[in-house]
């Protein structure tokens, strides 16, 4: 990022830089956890994860809250303001990832207690493939990545057609044992909060991509 005369400014953008770092990395334990905690049946854990949600909110504000006061103090141009304006989207997409994480260690919960012997493998590859990107779009965003940014927004695809597939089993598991019924309707929950997850990872490798380009990238080459 190239330096300003007034070096207050500098510590403005830089201290931004830092509440979405930290909130990426408190998203990211969130969810790793969720998955843990659905993976290892630790309800302790589950719990452990809504407890850190506060901290993920409060750091949005705390973003929203300094982009107002850089717009209100710099009257940023260019480069500078699709800095400002992209890093509040990307604290609001990693405040809903850090809710669906919740959401998924919330479900844990009575998973637990439904079904002790339910085959977990497919929803946990989910989990994995959602925090590789998370990871990854994290990393583009510091490095102003947009080759990374690409094959982070380009590996929604593997997730989906992860997230296909597991839909496709729980129905036929269902369909074949009644027993699991409430089991396999909680695990499409989880499921489908991996799917958003991938979809607002992909929100904010657009948004790394429109800071270097100033236009979204929809699916086109770089």
């Amino acid at each position: 990022m190239e330096k300003h005369t007034v070096k207050s400014y500098d510590a403005e953008l830089l201290q931004l830089n830092s509440l979405i770092n930290d909130m990426g990395q408190s998203t990211a334990r969130m969810v790793s956890q969720a998955f843990e905690a659905l993976v290892r049946r630790n309800s302790e854990l589950a719990e452990n994860v809504a407890k850190q949600d506060d901290a993920v909110d409060q750091m949005q504000v705390a973003v929203d809250e300094l982009t107002i006061r850089i717009l209100a103090k710099r009257q940023p141009l260019a480069v500078d303001l699709r800095v400002i304006f992209s890093g509040q989207k990307i604290a609001g997409n990693l405040e809903r990832i850090g809710d669906y994480g919740v959401n998924i260690a919330r479900h844990a919960e009575p998973l637990n207690r439904l079904s002790p012997s339910i085959e977990l493998g497919s929803t946990e590859k989910l989990g994995q493939i959602a925090l590789q990107m998370l990871g990854s779009v994290m990393a583009a965003y510091n490095a102003q990545d947009t080759e990374l940014a690409v094959k982070v927004w380009h590996q929604d695809d593997e997730l989906d057609a992860t997230y296909t597939q597991i839909l496709k089993d729980l129905t036929v598991m269902m369909a074949q044992n009644p027993d699991n019924i409430q089991a396999g309707a909680t695990l499409l929950l989880v499921a489908r909060c991996a799917e958003r997850i991938g979809d607002l990872v992909t929100n904010i490798a657009e948004s790394v991509y429109y800071i270097l380009h100033g236009k979204l990238y929809r699916g086109r080459s770089c």
